[in-house]
């Protein structure tokens, strides 16, 4: 399915990217999770979660009970309640989709800056950054600027990457 939605209405910010693939002057990158959406859009992705960022946890499913936030964990069966309201009313407000593809159209250049991190997310390794080149041809004239961040989880991540795309259109691919 092709959605076409202005990039600019995304949060991208959480996103945590995959694959990457080049044809001709078209970009598609893989997203895996942690992208932001209206909720008038969420149904329609195949993949649909909450996160807790405190405790780093997915729920697959959320319910409020007086108030109070019961979650399943995404990974099991294992339902979680909170004891805090105001907790349980901002978890809420982290729902995000993935599962889908990012496609660039008529793509100029692309550079992509990763940080490389040590065994886990929070620590930066010195001196490991990677810059790479993707598409270069003639001229930025009527092309947009596409910004991507988040996390890089195939080589040469894992990391946290940010990416400059110039291209004539974009849309998301969400796979059938």
């Amino acid at each position: 399915m092709r959605l076409n939605s202005e990039f600019d209405s995304l949060d991208t910010y959480m996103s945590v990217y995959g694959v990457h693939s080049c044809s001709g002057s078209m970009l598609r990158i893989y997203l895996k999770e942690g992208l932001g959406v209206s909720s008038e859009l969420r149904s329609i992705f195949h993949r649909r979660y909450f996160y807790d960022p405190w405790a780093r946890r997915k729920y697959r499913e959320v319910k409020m009970i007086d108030g109070l936030l019961v979650a399943q964990l995404e990974s099991s069966d294992e339902w979680i309640q909170y004891n805090d309201k105001t907790i349980s009313e901002e978890i809420l407000k982290y729902e995000y989709v993935g599962g889908c593809w990012f496609v660039f159209e008529g793509v100029f250049c692309s550079f992509r800056k990763i940080e490389k991190y040590l065994s886990d997310h929070d620590k930066k390794e010195e001196g490991k950054i990677v810059e790479e080149l993707v598409f270069s041809k003639a001229t930025y004239e009527g092309l947009t600027k596409y910004l991507l961040e988040g996390v890089l989880d195939v080589p040469p991540g894992p990391g946290w990457v940010s990416w400059e795309v110039y291209a004539k259109s974009f849309y998301v691919e969400i796979p059938e």
